[in-house]
């Protein structure tokens, strides 16, 4: 689960996790790492294996640096929610504008290797 502040990532990701049982790992929880490593932790964490929901602004950067480094998918299916909700703070603005950036970067090594997409 994929997308700029305030998309409703975390509400939609609790949601699927209730209904499917499977474990939510949230990036606001790795926050405090700072955003290379976080991004990197959510990486390592998809290699794990399932089933699990990732959600956050940091697992699109985890997905770029998958996709450097590897061939096959990060996730059987990315849900990618672009619209906000409520007013944004101009960092806010920034980190949605770069989701948006390494989404359309990683969006073709994502399809090839077999990865279903869903914007929302």
């Amino acid at each position: 689960m994929v997308g700029g502040p305030h998309t409703g990532k975390t509400t939609l990701a609790r949601q699927l996790a209730a209904l499917t049982g499977r474990r939510l790992i949230s990036s606001d929880d790795i926050q405090h790492l700072g955003w290379s490593e976080s991004s990197q932790h959510l990486a390592d964490m998809m290699a794990d294996a399932g089933p699990w929901i990732i959600e956050g602004v940091q697992a699109a950067r985890a997905m770029r640096k998958w996709v450097a480094v590897r061939n096959d998918a990060p996730a059987d299916l990315v849900i990618y929610r672009h619209q906000t909700f409520g007013p944004l703070k101009p960092g806010h603005v920034s980190m949605g504008k770069g989701v948006r950036t390494v989404m359309q970067e990683i969006h073709p090594a994502l399809i090839r290797a077999g990865v279903e997409l869903v914007q929302v």
